[in-house]
């Protein structure tokens, strides 16, 4: 058990270190060579691109119909106030809503829309 404490004592000394030369630390960067320092530089340069391709696809995401997955987004559900859709899915939800409603006063239902986000009843949209 010492020996497994130890050996993890190490991992985390070593994670450290390498999360201080990741963040350019000064302290952590002194003693590398110009190879490693080179090598960091490329690392870092890779991950700078992956994570500003993920914001932008998480940006586009965020501007996106979540029920066509296509259109922008243009609609405000009330009174939630989320902006989950765009024109043409919103036209087909009140039609379904409408088709619904017909239902719903047979069955008695209280309404038959919901925002797709929150799931809360829409007023308007």
């Amino acid at each position: 058990q010492r020996a497994a404490a130890e050996s993890a004592a190490r991992d985390v000394s070593a994670a450290r270190a390498e999360a201080a030369r990741l963040r350019g630390e000064e302290g952590a960067l002194r003693g590398l060579s110009a190879e490693a320092l080179e090598a960091l530089e490329r690392g870092s340069l890779a991950a700078l691109t992956a994570i500003r391709q993920a914001r932008e696809e998480a940006a586009r995401r965020a501007r996106t119909c979540v029920v066509c997955m296509a259109a922008p987004r243009s609609a405000v559900f009330l009174p939630c106030g989320h902006a989950a859709c765009c024109a043409d899915c919103v036209d087909s939800l009140r039609r379904h809503a409408s088709q619904a409603a017909q239902a719903a006063a047979t069955l008695q239902l209280a309404h038959a829309y919901d925002c797709p986000i929150c799931k809360r009843p829409v007023a308007s949209a």
